[in-house]
């Protein structure tokens, strides 16, 4: 039996009383995933993961996230031995500036073609 103060890999709880959101892409082209929160709900984000195959010469891409109020940049870099991985765990959820309002990640396409799939996990109260 886990205690509350114990931490299982892969279970990430949200808030009680709140549903969870999720949003995911998977391209080789430009990406924008949001979770969108129900009629008079306010969108929360608590984790964000990019990864990508290895692409031919190292290359970077910058990833914005935003609600149209707020916006916040955050590089993502692949590598030619192991590809790309940005594991995000945001300590203080994201928060939408305002009821019914999406969180959006935006990522332009990065060079050499390679495959990115970006995720985003949140919830609504």
């Amino acid at each position: 039996m886990l205690s509350q103060r114990q931490t299982v890999v892969g279970i990430s709880p949200t808030p009680g009383g709140s549903q969870p959101l999720y949003a995911s892409q998977y391209s080789a082209g430009a990406l924008n995933p949001q979770i969108v929160p129900a009629t008079g709900k306010k969108a929360y984000l608590g984790q964000m993961v990019v990864t990508s195959a290895s692409p031919i010469g190292q290359a970077f891409g910058v990833i914005f996230v935003s609600d149209g109020v707020w916006n916040l940049p955050f590089v993502f870099v692949e590598t030619v031995s192991a590809g790309g991985c940005l594991n995000i765990i945001f300590k203080d959820a994201l928060v939408a500036t305002n009821p019914n309002v999406a969180i959006t990640a935006t990522m332009s396409s990065i060079g050499n073609g390679i495959s990115v799939a970006l995720d985003l996990f949140g919830w609504q109260v």
